[in-house]
């Protein structure tokens, strides 16, 4: 894959819908190149303060056709392999020593421990239903379709010792511009500020999508998934709720 760099702060700024514009203009300008468009998605690099395009493209030569239609458009861009940020190191408020990083193809393994090692209560509260996670399930949990979805893992130790403490989601609708979250915590780090990274770093990336906020369907039960969300109310978003059959419906408006 190859990364196409907008540089400028300026851009931090386009909200969804001009991102979208951008969009449909850079795919019209490439098929009338003759080259098929690839989704891409919007990453914010904090260090170099502007936006990065993700794109994707059928042949490593067709890199040249999207600087060319960016560059049309008065963009001025740069190609880099590296996607800023894509392993961070975080330490919790306990003092757990975390990494976050993008679910992997790989992770499928990892995955699948860190699913048996959940109670039948995590299971139900990330799933609303009680079900032994399969082979099947698994290989749709790790293959991310990066258009439609953030998929992040907080993990702790290396190598043979790495092991998954939570794993985070966000399932994109484009078109109300917001994601639906799902946050699941393993049992042996509740409590232990795991979700709080998650839940920030997640908001991080939604934003940098132009993404306006999220939303969530949690389980009244779900007592420490509900004080999380609401901590953050008035600070990151400003939280709106209602209560349907044992289930809150969340949306969380970024500020």
């Amino acid at each position: 894959m190859h990364y196409v760099l907008i540089q400028g702060p300026s851009y931090r700024d386009l909200d969804f819908e001009a991102r979208e514009q951008v969009r449909e203009r850079l795919r019209e300008s490439l098929e009338a190149q003759g080259v098929r468009f690839v989704q891409y998605d919007w990453v914010w690099d904090e260090d170099d303060r502007c936006l990065l395009l993700a794109g994707r493209y059928e042949k490593p030569e067709d890199a040249r056709h999207w600087i060319r239609a960016l560059e049309s458009m008065g963009f001025t861009v740069i190609v880099r392999t590296q996607l800023p940020g894509e392993e961070i190191e975080r330490t919790t408020r306990s003092g757990l020593k975390i990494t976050l990083r993008p679910v992997r193809p790989k992770d499928k393994e990892l995955l699948r421990f860190f699913a048996k090692s959940l109670s039948e209560e995590a299971l139900y509260f990330r799933f609303f239903r009680h079900l032994v996670p399969t082979d099947d399930l698994l290989t749709r949990l790790v293959e991310i379709d990066p258009a439609k979805q953030i998929a992040i893992l907080a993990l702790i130790g290396s190598g043979e010792a790495e092991k998954i403490a939570g794993v985070g989601r966000c399932f994109i609708n484009r078109e109300k511009g917001s994601a639906e979250l799902v946050l699941t915590v393993g049992n042996d780090y509740q409590n232990k500020g795991v979700g709080r990274e998650l839940l920030l770093h997640l908001i991080t990336l939604a934003r940098a999508r132009g993404l306006k906020g999220l939303t969530a369907q949690v389980l009244v039960d779900n007592a420490a998934m509900l004080r999380l969300l609401r901590s953050f109310d008035g600070i990151e978003y400003d939280l709106q709720r209602r209560v349907e059959a044992g289930v809150f419906f969340l949306e969380m408006i970024f500020k």
